[in-house]
């Protein structure tokens, strides 16, 4: 079965699908219908390098954090960095500073754009702890993805 989704997208975005695709619409198409499958595949590669601790520090900081298309992969790093700085969030979640650091740095931007969007789809998705205040058993299915 199909759903009929539609989207205003900005000129420029319009003219990458129609010279990658010649028909902006299956471009479209395409990039929504296989993005699910790169994301699955990309936090399959993410599971392992981030601790729990880690995990939990990021959904964390990300709390409250607007997505962008534009600004997508290059918001984690600075907001866990700023979280760690200013708020203390290192130390609240016992974080390893270098050693997490060097893991953010290494990060594509599609990973981290990836992370953001996971984080994002705790506070915000329809998934794990959507109905109401979250728990800590909330929290553990969502990052056991992760681990």
């Amino acid at each position: 079965m199909k759903k009929k989704i539609t989207a205003v997208i900005r000129d420029g975005v319009f003219d990458f699908y129609y010279e990658t695709f010649k028909k902006p619409e299956e471009g479209a198409r395409y990039v929504l219908e296989c993005f699910p499958q790169l994301y699955r595949r990309t936090m399959k590669e993410l599971a392992g390098i981030f601790n729990r601790n880690e995990l939990y520090m990021i959904i964390d900081a990300l709390e409250g954090m607007a997505v962008s298309p534009e600004e997508s992969g290059k918001c984690l790093p600075g907001e866990c960095f700023e979280a760690m700085d200013k708020d203390g969030l290192g130390n609240d979640w016992n974080i390893e500073d270098q050693d997490f650091r060097k893991k953010l740095d290494l990060l594509t931007p599609f990973q981290a754009a990836c992370l953001e969007m996971w984080a994002f789809a705790y506070w915000y998705g329809s998934g794990v702890g959507s109905q109401g205040p979250r728990s800590d058993s909330d929290l553990e299915k969502h990052v056991e993805v992760l681990l």
